[in-house]
């Protein structure tokens, strides 16, 4: 028997949990597990776990036929399917590092088919763990070229996720365009007050208290997409820049990790550039 997780929203309204409810066990014959549903943001949204020997493909074929509502969106997987990602890296290592080894102990719920840097510093990394790498040169000038042979590679393993870990190069709107599934980036959280290089040092040099890193899906405005998940990290008025860097770094490892495994066990759903955890 087959199982499964649906995700739906749809503009709030009566009876969606009925139809849902018709669809599963009475033209699929199916058990529910854990389901939940809540109203937000003028939608209704439902996230249920349920088990079935329909597949996949009769499972998305005419779920239409039963659950109607507009400015709609739906999402059926295979629980027992392991999203694939791809990891983009630049120099900086520490997020890398800190979800290859929560996937190698089990507790990130993924397939790393590959790992893509503008930098080769990464391969040894890569090869440690069984992952193919890929060095691919990326600057403002090659951009278009970096960019076209991310993307064959990341289509030839069927990739289900890009995962930016401190990939210091911008992704552009035609990248995420034909790419066409998510992107998951983090950054050092305070984006609007601390633009551009060192953001660690600007913060201490400002006397911030706290520290917000955030991992967020990309979209075509850079750093301005919904937010899955940030971590506050407070800062002692006696700590030195070094402090700020290590904390914030830390900080940006959970932060991403945690985006990472909400959306590989399919508890995100999103509307009006914001998103809605079931955790």
């Amino acid at each position: 028997m087959g199982e499964y997780t649906l995700l739906f929203r749809c503009n709030d309204r009566k009876g969606v949990l009925d139809e849902i409810t018709k669809f599963v066990t009475e033209e699929h014959n199916g058990n529910f597990g854990d389901v939940r549903a809540t109203p937000w943001e003028g939608q209704y949204a439902v996230r249920a776990e349920f088990e079935s020997n329909s597949t996949l493909e009769q499972l998305t074929s005419n779920f239409d036929e039963f659950v109607d509502g507009t400015d709609r969106w739906v999402d059926i997987s295979d629980r027992n399917v392991k999203k694939k990602v791809a990891i983009l890296v630049s120099k900086q290592m520490h997020c890398l590092k800190y979800l290859l080894n929560s996937w190698e102990e089990g507790d990130l719920n993924i397939d790393v088919p590959l790992i893509i840097s503008n930098h080769p510093d990464a391969s040894n990394i890569a090869h440690r763990h069984g992952i193919n790498f890929f060095y691919v040169p990326a600057s403002p000038e090659n951009r278009k070229e970096a960019e076209a042979r991310i993307l064959d590679l990341v289509k030839r393993e069927d990739t289900d996720l890009i995962v930016t870990a401190r990939y210091m190069q911008i992704i552009t709107a035609n990248m995420l365009n034909n790419f066409g599934k998510p992107f998951i980036n983090v950054h050092h959280g305070n984006v609007a007050a601390f633009p551009g290089a060192k953001p660690y040092h600007q913060a201490y040099a400002r006397g911030v208290k706290d520290l917000h890193p955030t991992a967020h899906y990309m979209i075509e405005e850079v750093d301005k997409g919904p937010i899955i998940m940030t971590e506050e990290i407070h800062v002692e008025d006696t700590d030195t820049v070094q402090d700020y860097i290590r904390k914030g770094k830390q900080g940006e490892c959970i932060a991403l990790l945690r985006a990472v495994d909400l959306h590989a066990n399919n508890r995100i759903i999103t509307y009006n550039n914001k998103t809605l955890r079931f955790q």
